[in-house]
């Protein structure tokens, strides 16, 4: 993730194993560092992939 319109803050965020979760997380869904995004302001996704993305 990148808030590149404010400080030049970025992080990685992967998905959590699924040998790594715990009872009240999701397989396939949880990851390790999770993004916040800001309530009622313009939020901008740019998504890119070395193969298919499936939705």
């Amino acid at each position: 993730y990148e808030y590149s319109d404010f400080i030049n803050i970025n992080f990685n965020s992967f998905i959590i194993p699924s040998n790594q979760l715990l009872p009240n997380e999701f397989r396939l869904l949880d990851v390790d560092n999770r993004c916040i995004l800001s309530f009622n302001y313009p939020t901008r996704i740019l998504t890119t992939s070395i193969d298919v993305i499936h939705a």
